[in-house]
């Protein structure tokens, strides 16, 4: 006899949870677990022990004493329980009513089930996030405070801009939302930014705070290794990043660094950070001859970094490299050099010409000496 689901999602798994907001319940509001509750659910205190009559508090248990309430009681997604994502409220006989209440919802394990969106998606395209503060599904921002998580991909085409209603996705949890088959063919780019016309969309966010008191940290680390023969690495062995720059893309706010860049590399101090004695360095580049046996380089030209342009067009300005200091301290050169091999530089045996007025000196530092570039000024002399 052959099977049939009857129009049901086979994979959807149901669970019973206790939301103790008062807000109205709507059919796949997003719902977060409070992670830190003390509340329990069954009326004991483990930690106390005991007969129930003889406890003090029988309906917490302190923190370290497994408390059930951590996975039975879910709350309005806020700025510290988005990574505890527990599901949508599951069907709709809930629709109208209040809490806080017992109700069953959906567990983000991968089905596709009805969720509570307020944005426009496009089926099988556009990522949705649950945000601090709100129930609905909506784009992955981070502006004045507000927290995203990604975790869910919208299975249907529908605008729910205007009026929150129901979208069908695929709900995944947040620490395993990773949308790695995106982009196979042109056309199946991920979609995010849907109605937002202000403020900063990103995709995805890893942040990491190593409290360590030795060793080095790495927030994340890439290795992409060639082990084929006749293959290249052309496109990025570890990484390849493409800041794409479309018909419909606008420069917006100007302003004195970098309207669009591919790739930002931002080192920054907080405020009473006192730093060890060292480098520091917004980005560190190296070519390494790594084994204990070198490779035979001899063929190849290698070079730290390779600036390029590929512009087919008259543009206003273009150099190599542009400079800003946005701090009250002024720069002491134009590159820092350890010695005159680091820079491939020998000292010169003959005598400097004379500078006119209006010739520039550039300063350099090679090892504790300071040496200047020069820049004549043209005055159109052949």
């Amino acid at each position: 006899m052959a099977f049939s689901q009857f129009g049901t999602e086979s994979q959807a798994r149901r669970k019973k949870v206790y939301y103790e907001g008062s807000d109205t319940i709507y059919e796949g509001m997003a719902l977060c677990y409070n992670e830190d509750t003390l509340d329990n659910i069954l009326g004991y205190d483990k930690g106390a022990g005991g007969d129930v009559g003889c406890q003090t508090t029988p309906g917490t248990t302190a923190e370290g004493n497994q408390n059930e309430g951590k996975f039975l009681r879910v709350e309005k997604p806020n700025s510290t329980n988005l990574l505890f994502f527990a599901g949508v409220v599951a069907g709709n006989s809930y629709g109208g009513l209040t809490g806080p209440r017992w109700i069953d919802i959906f567990i983000p394990n991968g089905a596709i089930v009805p969720v509570r969106s307020s944005i426009s998606t496009t089926g099988g395209q556009s990522v949705l996030a649950i945000q601090a503060a709100d129930y609905e599904f909506q784009t992955p921002t981070y502006d004045n405070g507000a927290e995203s998580v990604p975790c869910a991909l919208a299975m249907e085409t529908v605008d729910r801009s205007t009026t929150e209603g129901i979208c069908l996705a695929a709900l995944y949890a947040p620490a395993v939302f990773s949308p790695q088959a995106s982009g196979v063919t042109a056309g199946e780019d991920l979609l995010v930014g849907t109605g937002v016309s202000s403020g900063t969309v990103q995709a995805m966010r890893w942040m990491y705070e190593s409290v360590q008191t030795g060793g080095d940290f790495s927030a994340l680390r890439l290795r992409g290794e060639a082990n084929g023969a006749g293959m290249n690495g052309a496109l990025g062995l570890a990484m390849r990043a493409e800041g794409v720059v479309s018909a419909a893309t606008g420069a917006g706010g100007l302003t004195d660094e970098c309207d669009t860049c591919a790739v930002a590399a931002h080192l920054i101090f907080k405020t009473g950070a006192v730093p060890a004695a060292g480098i520091y360095a917004s980005m560190f580049l190296k070519a390494e001859n790594q084994d204990s046996t070198p490779t035979d380089l001899a063929a190849i030209d290698l070079y730290n970094l390779v600036s390029a342009f590929q512009n087919n067009d008259a543009n206003n300005r273009q150099a190599h490299m542009y400079f800003v200091n946005d701090g009250s301290i002024a720069v002491d050169a134009l590159f820092d050099a350890r010695d005159l091999a680091a820079i491939g530089a020998v000292a010169s045996t003959g005598d400097a010409p004379a500078l006119a007025t209006g010739d520039i000196m550039i300063p350099v530092k090679i090892g504790a000496n300071t040496y200047y570039l020069v820049a004549l000024q043209d005055t159109g002399v052949a």
